[in-house]
Parts: structure tokens; C-alpha cells; sequence
């Protein structure tokens, strides 16, 4: 039995590195004007961030289509599918689609779509997790379930120093955006349970974000697991919060990475995502 894991772009990760199960990323897009950016490997964020700055007009994110996300079910048995949140995107809602087209040819398939309720390195923490369940329990309905009752155990936090294009998109109100950037104000916060974005705190500066960014961590119950850092022209900021959840919790596993398009989008500049497990 011949194992995917498919994502949207949303997940920031192109491969992994696997012997038990393939993956596949599926590309979202982003506009800007009349062009066209797909957010696949080839993608150049410097190009396209210039793009949205330069831009005066609506600039603003498409999903993959059903067909996108079905053109990597063939030749594969079982297939897990990870999605952006369903609170931000349609993207999960095209992988339903695409199951259920699968479905009505090859009923002998084992297809589960995921909505992450979260977007970027959450999701990537999902997809390392599930090889592992894969390694494991190598049957596809014990995979799937383990994966359900882990879920509540993968969480988003962020640091933003922009919020231009959540506005532009109703992702965020204005009054709300008025502040951030200003006077080096960032905007710390989380996924809700819905899987919209949640604004937690506002920090005068990026010190005192990092203290609130992990004291919302182990709220959520970390306690030295998985982190996932990435980010767009912020790599100095991760490497902060990095050092300091080591010196809390020195045997973690921490990784950082870049932003693909969509997260470098809506995280713009100097944003920080950052996905963990409290498993």
C-alpha cells in the first residue's frame, strides 16, 4: 500500500524526507494586479513582496483547485491530505472535492482530508508527525486516528510587525492594524479554535514579544517538543526566540525555516510564524 501526504503551499514545505510516504505540495497563488504568482518551488518571495509593496491596487490569494489537489492521487492507496485553515481559505474545501471525485472511480482508496485549522509551520509539524504515525502503525485507519487525537496538540503562535495585507483581504480590521509597526509595536498572537486569527497581545518591542510569545506557548501546554520557526527577512528575530526556548528547555527540537509565497505574504516582512507540538 503505497502512502501520500499532500498539502496546499500553506504548509511551507516542499519535501520531506521520508521512506514510508511520498508528499506533494499543491500551489496556491497570489495576485498582484493582473500577474500571477504560484506558490511553488520556483517561487521568488523577493520578487513578489516587491510586487505587493509596489502595488497600489487589490492584491489578495487564490486557492488550488479540486483538480490540483487530485492530480496527485494517482497511484497512491492511502492519502492524507493537510490543508490550510478553512477560516482563511477554500483550500480545504477543494480537497473535499477532490476526495469525493477520487471516491466515485476508486472506491478501494483510503482519503482523508485534514483541515489544519492553522497555516504554515503548524501544518508542517502535522506532516513530520504523521510520517512517524505512518512508521509506526503503517495501517491507514490507526494512522488516521492517532492523527485525530493528536490534533489538539499542534498550535500556531506568531509575531507580526505588519498587518497590510490582512486588512486588504477583511482578514483583520483597520483600527486594529492602525498600531502595529508604530513606534516598533508587534502584534503577538495565535489560531483560534474557529481557525481565524486571533490577536493576543501588543508588545512595544520585540523583547517583550518573545516573553509574551511563550508564555502563550506553554499556556497551550508546551513543555520542550517540536518547534517550527519560519519567516520572511526575520531570521535574526528566530534566532532569538530559538535561544530562547533553549535556555528554557534545552533538549528541544527546533528547526527554521523560510517563508514560501502565501506565508510571506500575509506575514510580510520581518514576520515570525512559529508551529510546536505539546505532545
Amino acid at each position: 500500500m503505497k502512502w501520500l501526504i499532500a498539502a496546499d503551499s500553506g504548509c511551507n514545505i516542499t519535501n520531506i524526507a521520508s521512506t514510508v510516504a511520498d508528499f506533494k505540495a499543491v500551489p496556491l497563488s497570489i495576485m498582484v494586479g493582473d500577474k500571477e504568482y504560484i506558490d511553488n518551488e520556483s517561487i521568488n518571495t523577493e520578487e513578489l513582496m516587491e510586487a505587493v509593496y509596489a502595488y497600489e491596487g487589490k492584491t489578495g490569494t487564490a486557492c488550488p483547485s479540486p483538480d490540483s489537489f487530485r492530480a496527485t492521487f494517482d497511484g497512491y492507496d492511502n492519502i492524507i491530505v493537510f490543508t490550510l485553515t478553512s477560516g482563511l481559505s477554500g483550500s480545504y474545501n477543494s480537497a473535499v472535492i477532490a476526495k469525493n471525485m477520487e471516491l466515485e472511480v476508486h472506491p478501494e482508496k483510503n482519503i482523508e482530508v485534514v483541515d489544519s485549522l492553522n497555516a504554515g509551520p503548524p501544518i508542517s509539524v502535522m506532516i513530520y508527525h504523521t510520517v512517524k504515525l505512518i512508521e509506526k502503525l503503517k495501517d491507514f485507519n490507526l494512522v488516521k486516528e492517532a492523527l485525530h487525537n493528536d490534533f489538539k496538540h499542534f498550535h500556531l503562535g506568531f509575531i507580526l510587525d505588519h498587518l497590510d495585507n490582512f486588512v486588504k483581504n477583511g482578514r483583520v480590521n483597520k483600527l486594529v492594524a492602525a498600531t502595529v509597526g508604530v513606534l516598533g509595536i508587534r502584534i503577538v498572537g495565535t489560531a483560534s479554535k474557529e481557525g481565524t486569527l486571533a490577536i493576543c497581545h501588543k508588545a512595544r518591542n520585540f523583547n517583550i514579544a518573545i516573553k509574551k510569545l511563550i508564555s502563550d506557548m506553554e499556556e497551550a501546554g508546551y513543555h520542550g517538543g517540536q518547534v517550527i520557526l519560519s519567516h520572511f527577512h526575520g531570521l535574526e528575530g528566530c534566532e532569538k526566540i530559538k535561544d530562547f526556548i533553549l535556555s528554557k528547555y534545552p533538549m528541544a527540537s527546533i528547526s527554521i525555516m523560510n517563508n514560501g509565497g502565501l506565508c510571506s505574504y500575509y506575514a510580510e516582512k520581518g514576520g515570525i510564524l512559529v508551529g510546536y507540538s505539546s505532545l
